[in-house]
């Protein structure tokens, strides 16, 4: 082995004398004709801690950070703390920044007084008969409901509650962890998965994902229209001790001729030990209190007519009604405007009132949700969320979608909860945050620049391997000519269905590039320790 090192450092001191002279920056680009000799020896990385910062993190592909899970984001109130949705339609009711449409503010804030319902399929009977008897059928309606007739409707708890529900869990992207946790199913209901990458970007990469969708002829139209929060400060360190050396190889950047590095097949497992107390510490000055910038929901309206449908059916055959409003496409504001009033209405009762007060002609009753009509002419009656829901509809009538939008919205989460929720999510996927140390510890040093191949070398080998497995960028990569008829590769691919080629010392392999340019690798020496390899541009 010693005599092997001397060897090959004597072959190495000969061409730093004889051969192609080294550049000042050695990431400076080759041009056509110019050749370059590297040294590759496999990387020498101890175990221990490695210290990465904001910039290094964000430097990464975002493919890298997408699949690795950060944690749930609350939509809903939970221990006493506003969850992300309520605060939306707090900040909805009080909005005067524009972000809330006109629709968005009558929908969340609707009123007994704001609706005709003489016009509805639900109480229209009942206001007609009022008109008929000489009594306000929207008082005798308000005092059924036990409600002030210029109060809103519904609570903002049970619209949140039916936004998490059926809005966001609708979308077919918004209910599962990223990477490798997706197959522990759906979150719970409430929560929003967020990915590593989505939290350092400030909110667009969520907001992308949480926008329109299509997959196997299914379409969903999206349920973020614009999403902002502030990402992680620029000051994030994050320290990850290994728990053993990672395994790597050296590599080549063929447009640089420049040594790089990238990881051995399965070096990611094992890497980290989430066992270990110290493992991962997640430092930088957080907020306290972490907060959305910007947040903005649009529902459609169902584009269905309004007249023809069946708003409210008058029988009680099962606890949620029959009304068609349950069957909208669950984005829309009919179908969540139903489900808020369901969840703020389904216990309401027992409660009866009259008119005239002490031998009422007609009588409203309440259980259970269900308002019981009593009287010459009246149907049986309807469910409360069902005349609540038709009046919404019918006051938008075919205007512009329900949007809403707010800022300064309190996150749901103080920022050492945050901290605290990302390294105990980071705990749960060790294999995936060895996969993201790996790519930082192998990350070029300069924009652009990507490993090509590398030098495997086993026992069996050693083996020149192309970087891109063959199913990525199909046809031979390694050629006996500088015409590129005669294709070296072997038969038999390397791990991860890489393209190979045997070396030894004074062998030439030519390669294609991209964008159709040609390589000369010339193996200047070779033992059990690494190679000095001569890049040559052809074209």
């Amino acid at each position: 082995m010693v005599a092997g090192r001397l060897c090959l450092g004597a072959a190495f001191a000969c061409l730093a004398c004889a051969g192609p002279v080294a550049p000042e920056d050695p990431w400076a680009p080759l041009v056509p004709g110019e050749g370059r000799t590297v040294q590759l020896r496999p990387p020498d990385e101890p175990a221990g801690p490695r210290r990465f910062g904001m910039g290094q993190l964000q430097a990464l592909p975002p493919e890298a950070l997408a699949g690795l899970w950060a944690g749930d984001l609350p939509l809903l109130d939970e221990a006493g703390r506003p969850g992300l949705l309520t605060a939306l339609l707090d900040a909805v009711v009080q909005a005067e920044d524009g972000e809330a449409s006109a629709a968005g503010q009558i929908w969340l804030g609707l009123r007994l007084e704001d609706v005709d319902w003489a016009g509805t399929q639900a109480l229209g009977a009942l206001m007609a008969a009022g008109e008929a008897l000489g009594f306000d059928g929207v008082t005798l309606l308000a005092h059924a409901l036990d409600v002030d007739r210029a109060a809103p409707l519904w609570a903002h708890e049970a619209v949140a509650q039916a936004l998490a529900t059926g809005l966001l869990a609708s979308h077919p992207l918004a209910g599962r962890r990223p990477g490798s946790n997706a197959s522990e199913g759906p979150v719970a209901a409430g929560a929003l998965p967020l990915s590593v990458a989505e939290l350092l970007d400030g909110g667009g990469r969520l907001a992308a994902r949480l926008g329109p969708h299509a997959v196997a002829g299914a379409w969903h139209p999206g349920v973020v229209t614009a999403l902002a929060f502030a990402p992680p400060p620029d000051d994030l360190l994050v320290t990850v001790s290994l728990a053993r050396p990672p395994a790597l190889h050296a590599a080549l950047d063929l447009e640089h001729a420049a040594l790089a590095r990238v990881p051995a097949e399965g070096a990611a497992r094992g890497l980290v030990d989430p066992a270990d107390p110290d493992w991962v510490q997640v430092e930088g000055a957080w907020s306290a209190e972490p907060a959305v910038e910007r947040l903005v929901l649009t529902l459609p309206l169902d584009p269905r007519p309004l007249d023809g449908r069946a708003w409210a059916p008058g029988v009680e055959p099962t606890p949620q009604g029959q009304a068609d409003g349950w069957r909208a496409a669950p984005w829309t504001a009919d179908a969540v405007g139903l489900q808020a009033a369901w969840l703020d209405w389904q216990g309401a009762g027992p409660r009866q009132v009259g008119w005239p007060v002490g031998a009422p002609t007609v009588r409203l009753d309440l259980a259970e949700g269900w308002l019981g009509l009593n009287g010459p002419g009246l149907p049986a009656g309807a469910y409360v969320w069902e005349a609540l829901a038709e009046g919404a509809r019918r006051l938008l009538a075919d205007g512009p979608a329900v949007v809403l939008g707010g800022g300064g919205l309190p996150l749901g989460l103080t920022g050492s909860a945050l901290r605290a929720q990302v390294v105990e999510a980071l705990g749960q996927q060790p294999e995936a945050v060895g996969a993201v140390v790996l790519a930082l510890l192998t990350a070029p040093p300069v924009p652009g620049a990507s490993a090509d191949v590398y030098l495997d070398l086993a026992s069996d080998g050693p083996w020149l391997v192309a970087v891109a497995p063959a199913a990525t960028t199909p046809g031979p990569r390694f050629f006996g000519d500088a015409a590129l008829t005669h294709a070296l590769d072997d038969a038999a691919l390397a791990p991860g269905g890489r393209p190979r080629v045997a070396v030894r010392a004074g062998g030439v392999v030519y390669l294609l590039g991209d964008a159709g340019v040609r390589f000369r690798l010339a193996v200047d020496a070779l033992d059990t320790e690494g190679a000095a390899m001569t890049v040559t541009r052809l074209d």
